[in-house]
């Protein structure tokens, strides 16, 4: 009723209801709904507690922790609405083409980075606009991702929390997306960004841009690989 009804986002049921040897007559129903506006959850709980003789604890909210106690692990099932999911795969494989875009021109313009006696001034600035791009293209699929599964982002510090909240499972909410490896190779690229947006004395240092044309080579594979292994993770919930 609630997924046909309503259409939440997500619903997530936990407790005794998904622990038969815990669940009694006198035991209650524990959902939560995520993605629905205040007065509809009112309506929502209302439809809820009239379907059921069972006391029902339904609330509203954004992220559930799973709790551990000594003798069981309190297991959580996850409902999700999964309309939104064949959207956000095909803006990964967006976000991968740009990906692919950005590392030819990176290689094609590769002998003018590396022979001294040919890079200049104007080969560093495409240099650094391609690492800057390529984390910006990473980070607005991070953002679409963070909003898919509700999670939280500090405003003070958003760019540098999205980014950490990437190689964190969720447990029964999502599987990370970033490996360690790949997560301390794009936080290199997420500060060189942060530079160059904001000191715009940029000097033309060819060592650091050296040293990020490596990191740079290492992580966008690796990250490559990793938004595929993500597109089957999201293909999975939705034929789950």
């Amino acid at each position: 009723m609630i997924i046909q009804e309503y259409a939440p986002k997500q619903i997530i049921q936990w407790g005794s209801v998904l622990a038969p040897e815990h669940f009694s007559s006198v035991s209650d129903i524990d959902l939560a709904v995520l993605g629905i506006e205040p007065l509809t959850f009112l309506r929502l709980f209302a439809d809820a507690e009239a379907m059921t003789n069972f006391s029902l604890d339904l609330i509203r909210g954004k992220i559930f922790i799973l709790l551990f106690n000594k003798s069981y692990c309190l297991r959580v099932r996850l409902f999700m609405h999964h309309d939104s999911l064949p959207v956000l795969i095909a803006e990964i494989e967006e976000s991968q083409k740009v990906l692919t875009d950005l590392e030819k021109l990176y290689n094609t313009y590769k002998p003018f980075f590396t022979d001294e006696s040919k890079r200049d001034i104007r080969d560093a600035v495409l240099l650094a606009d391609i690492f800057c791009n390529t984390y910006t293209c990473l980070e607005t699929i991070f953002l679409r991702i963070s909003r898919e599964f509700e999670n939280h982002l500090d405003d003070s510090q958003w760019h540098k929390e999205l980014l950490r909240k990437m190689r964190i499972e969720i447990p029964g909410i999502r599987q990370a997306l970033l490996s360690h490896h790949s997560y301390q190779l794009l936080d290199e690229l997420r500060r060189f960004r942060h530079f160059k947006r904001y000191y715009y004395d940029f000097n033309c240092d060819w060592s650091r841009l050296g040293y990020l044309a490596k990191i740079y080579e290492r992580a966008v594979p690796l990250v490559f690989n990793e938004l595929t292994s993500y597109i089957a993770f999201l293909q999975n919930l939705i034929n789950s």
